[in-house]
């Protein structure tokens, strides 16, 4: 038997089977990942600026997944994200309280928070308390020396 398939016929299969992957763009600024977390799916590239004028990295805390350096000042960098949903915790390592989250897909819930989040590693430290108050804004870091106030 053989089968013949119009171009028609062909490309609904294709639009039925996997989704493409997409450019994801992301910075780097204030010695923090902008946005924290960033939501991506499977395989989607991420592209990084960083703005500051020191070089940083963007290195998966899980070993061997993804370390990229990426230059100061204007310097870019790609990773690709894993192909398995979940939550990754970033890290640059030549500032090691830089932390970030990729969150890829639709990991499942940590417990006892409700959400595919860890409950850690949410900012440049732990815990990160901000509060609106009119025109001013306050934000503490817990465990750290970041205080940012602004008017």
């Amino acid at each position: 038997w053989t089968m013949a398939l119009s171009a028609t016929a062909l490309s609904a299969f294709a639009l039925i089977g996997v989704a493409q992957a997409a450019d994801v763009s992301s910075t780097i600024e204030g010695f923090q990942y902008v946005p924290n977390p960033l939501r991506v799916q499977k395989g989607d590239k991420v592209n990084y600026t960083n703005k500051d004028a020191q070089p940083h990295t963007i290195t998966s805390k899980t070993a061997g997944l993804f370390d990229a350096p990426i230059a100061a000042n204007g310097g870019t960098a790609s990773i690709t994200a894993p192909n398995t949903d979940g939550v990754y915790d970033i890290i640059c390592t030549i500032h090691p309280r830089m932390l970030g989250q990729l969150i890829v897909g639709n990991p499942p819930a940590a417990p006892g928070t409700g959400t595919g989040l860890a409950a850690s590693g949410a900012g440049f430290d732990d815990t990160l308390l901000a509060l609106g108050l009119g025109a001013m804004a306050i934000a503490f870091v817990a465990g750290g020396a970041a205080v940012k106030l602004r008017k």
